[in-house]
């Protein structure tokens, strides 16, 4: 009987060993929302993550996503405060969320549709990927509706790349 338990036992610790390691440290199977109801692709998962983000404001989740989700291009262009508190002043700004479109414009990039739920403001934010797996985020553009850009109270353009000299305060 002590034979026939201890080999059941083992069989369920061997066969739970893959799930123990199937996730990378530091990451939470469902830590980006899957209900934004995007395809399962590289690209699919980086708007979810985007839109999670955006939706929660989670600070631990904001670096997370920053850190594995941007190209490093991207990532080195302002400091790592910078980057977290333009998505603080985003979330602020638009809050919680509701998905009211979403394009892929090109084979690098997407336009995502939203409404603040708060204000009832939309909002359009276009991420364009790295042309090579692992297509991450090489610029976010976040406009309200009618081309204004949002503008923070330092007067910053929110996460447009460097390349477009957004990330500076205006002159």
């Amino acid at each position: 009987m002590k034979t026939k338990l201890s080999i059941l036992l083992t069989t369920l610790l061997l066969a739970s060993i893959p799930a123990l390691f199937s996730a990378s440290v530091g990451e939470k199977p469902d830590e980006f929302d899957k209900k934004w109801g995007l395809p399962d692709s590289p690209t699919g998962q980086k708007c979810a993550a985007f839109l999670t983000v955006i939706h929660k404001k989670d600070i631990d989740l904001t670096r997370r996503f920053l850190n594995q989700h941007l190209a490093p291009e991207f990532l080195s262009s302002v400091s790592m405060e910078e980057h977290l508190k333009q998505f603080k002043w985003m979330h602020d700004t638009i809050g919680e969320l509701e998905v009211l479109g979403i394009t892929k414009t090109s084979p690098s990039s997407a336009e995502l549709k939203v409404r603040s739920k708060e204000s009832g403001k939309k909002y359009k934010a276009t991420l364009e990927f790295e042309p090579k797996e692992p297509y991450r985020i090489a610029n976010i553009d976040v406009q309200a509706s009618g081309g204004y850009g949002l503008k923070s109270n330092s007067d910053t353009k929110m996460c447009a790349s460097p390349k477009a000299g957004c990330c500076a305060p205006k002159n």
